[in-house]
C-alpha cells in the first residue's frame, strides 16, 4: 500500500498506476503470510480503487533519514523492534582486515575485542581464529585450508564474490529451517530482509552464475522467478566448508541495528564452530574453485562517477563531426555525473548522446592489468580511448539486449599513456526509459 501510494503521489505517474501483486508465501511483500492466510481482507483493500488517493502519510511507519538516495521519494523503513528483546554480542573476539574496500572499524564501532590486521599478517593468525574481511585474498585461501575461519562482506568489487544490485520484487525467498539461527531468529531474518538489513544497499551474490550454488549452504536465498524462462538463483548469506574452515557470506547490510545483531549472531557461531562436531553447513567448497574467486592482492579502484563533460545527439552526427577525437573540444559542454540516469539531471530525451572525460593515468599503473568496469549503461554504448574505438555493447536498435544492469569490463592495459592524461569516450544509445551511465564507472588495476 505504501508503494502504491507511492505513485499517486508522484506527479511523473499522474493518472496511471500500475499494481503489481505476488502470492508467494514466506515473502513479507506477498499477498499470503507464512500460514497461507491472506495479508488483507477485502475490506482491508478497498482504498485499492479508481480515484485520486491522498497524498502518502508515514505517521505509523518507523522512519531513518536516508542520505545516500538521490530522489528521496520515500524514507527508509525500518522494521527493527526493540521489544523483541534480542542481544549484541560485541565482546566476541575476532580479527578484521585493515585495509581492503572499505573500512570495516567504521562498522566495529564498540566492538572491544575486534583486532585489526594487514593482509600481509593474515598467515601468521592463530588456526581457528575468525577473521572478517571485505576481500578473499590467497592467503586467506590457506587460512582456510588450515581451519581458519573467515566471514566475507560480498561487494561488487574483484575478489569479493561480486554481488550486485537487485530488485527482490521479483523474487521467491528461502530461509532453510537449518543453520545457526533459531526457529524464532529465522523469521526475523526474514522480515528484516528487505528493510533494514538492505537499508544501505540492495545486493545480491550470483551463485548460480558463479557456479557455487550447490556447494555452498544457503541461510538466504533468493529465487527470481518473474518473468524468466529459467529460475535465477542469488544468496544473501551462505556458509560453506573449505579445507578445515569455514567461510561465511553476506550481502546484507550490517551498519543499522538489526544488521549488527544478526552480525553478532554469525561471528559467536563462527568462533564456537568445529568441524568435526558441526552438523552445518553440510556443504563443501573445494579450494581449486575458491582461488578463482579470490585475489592475489586487493585490487586499487579508480572511480571515474564525477563530471563527464555531455552532449545530446538526436541526429547522431557526433561521429561525423569528431565527438571522439583527442583533437575535439568539448570545453563548452555541459558537466554531467555518471551514476545517474540523464532524466535525473535535467535532460528528458531518449537517444544518442556523448560522455567525454580526460583521466589522468599514474606511471605506478604501468606493468598491471587496467580494466574499465562499467556497471550498467542504458541501454547501450560504444568506447572510445585517446579516439581509438575499443569496444560497443549492447545494442543500438534492440532494447531486449540492454546492459543498464549488466556489468561490462574492457581490457584497457595496453591502450593507456601511463603517466599522463587519457580521453576515455562513450557513445550512449537510449532507447526508451532511462538512459545513460546510470550505474558507477571505474578502473580496475589489478
Amino acid at each position: 500500500k505504501f508503494q502504491i501510494q507511492l505513485l499517486y503521489a508522484d506527479p511523473r505517474y499522474a493518472g496511471w498506476t500500475f499494481f503489481l501483486g505476488r502470492d508467494v508465501p514466506q515473502c513479507h511483500s506477498g499477498l499470503y503470510d507464512e500460514l497461507s492466510r491472506p495479508r488483507w481482507t477485502e475490506k482491508e483493500m478497498g482504498w485499492l480503487k479508481t480515484g485520486p488517493v491522498p497524498p502518502v502519510t508515514t505517521e505509523a511507519v518507523a522512519l531513518r533519514t536516508n542520505t545516500g538516495s538521490i530522489l528521496n521519494i520515500a524514507p527508509e523503513l525500518q522494521l527493527w523492534n526493540p521489544g523483541w528483546g534480542l542481544r549484541t554480542n560485541r565482546e566476541i573476539g575476532f580479527y578484521y582486515l585493515q585495509g581492503g574496500y572499505s573500512r570495516l572499524d567504521s562498522l566495529l564501532t564498540g566492538w572491544s575485542q575486534a583486532v585489526g590486521v594487514s593482509e600481509e599478517k593474515i598467515t601468521t593468525l592463530p588456526e581457528n581464529s575468525v577473521l572478517l574481511t571485505n576481500v578473499l585474498t590467497s592467503a586467506m585461501v590457506s587460512f582456510l585450508q588450515g581451519g581458519g575461519r573467515v566471514f566475507l562482506l560480498s561487494s561488487r568489487w574483484p575478489g569479493a564474490l561480486t554481488s550486485e544490485a537487485h530488485m527482490f520484487w521479483a523474487d521467491a525467498v528461502f530461509v532453510p529451517p537449518v543453520g545457526p539461527l533459531g526457529k524464532s531468529d529465522r523469521e526475523k531474518l526474514l522480515r528484516l530482509q528487505m528493510f533494514d538489513l538492505t537499508h544501505d544497499k540492495t545486493e545480491a551474490i550470483p551463485v548460480a552464475r558463479l557456479g557455487i550454488d550447490t556447494v555452498v549452504g544457503p541461510m538466504l536465498r533468493l529465487f527470481r522467478i518473474h518473468d524468466r524462462r529459467k529460475v535465477g538463483v542469488f544468496d544473501q548469506l551462505f556458509a560453506t566448508r573449505v579445507g578445515k574452515g569455514l567461510l561465511v557470506t553476506s550481502s546484507l547490510s550490517h551498519s543499522a541495528t538489526a544488521g549488527q545483531w544478526l552480525l553478532s549472531q554469525l561471528l559467536e557461531w563462527a568462533v564456537s564452530w568445529k568441524p568435526g562436531q558441526s552438523n552445518f553447513p553440510t556443504t563443501r567448497m573445494s579450494l581449486e574453485k575458491l582461488k578463482k574467486l579470490t585475489v592475489a592482492r586487493t585490487n586499487q579502484i579508480l572511480m571515474l562517477n564525477k563530471d563527464w563533460h555531455f552532449q545530446l545527439d538526436p541526429d547522431q552526427q557526433g561521429e561525423a563531426n569528431g565527438w571522439a577525437s583527442i583533437r575535439f573540444n568539448d570545453v563548452k559542454w555541459p558537466l554531467i555525473q555518471a551514476a545517474r540516469i540523464w532524466e535525473g539531471q535535467g535532460y528528458s530525451y531518449d537517444g544518442m548522446a556523448w560522455y567525454r572525460k580526460w583521466v589522468q593515468i599514474p606511471a605506478g599503473f604501468r606493468g598491471r592489468k587496467v580494466r574499465l568496469v562499467a556497471e550498467g549503461v542504458d541501454d547501450a554504448y560504444r568506447l572510445w580511448i585517446n579516439g581509438e574505438p575499443v569496444a560497443v555493447y549492447g545494442s543500438f536498435t534492440d532494447h531486449d539486449k540492454t546492459v543498464f544492469m549488466i556489468q561490462t569490463e574492457t581490457d584497457l592495459t595496453n591502450h593507456l599513456k601511463y603517466g599522463g592524461k587519457n580521453l576515455f569516450v562513450l557513445q550512449v544509445v537510449d532507447l526508451f526509459g532511462g538512459g545513460g551511465i546510470n550505474r558507477p564507472i571505474y578502473l580496475r588495476i589489478e
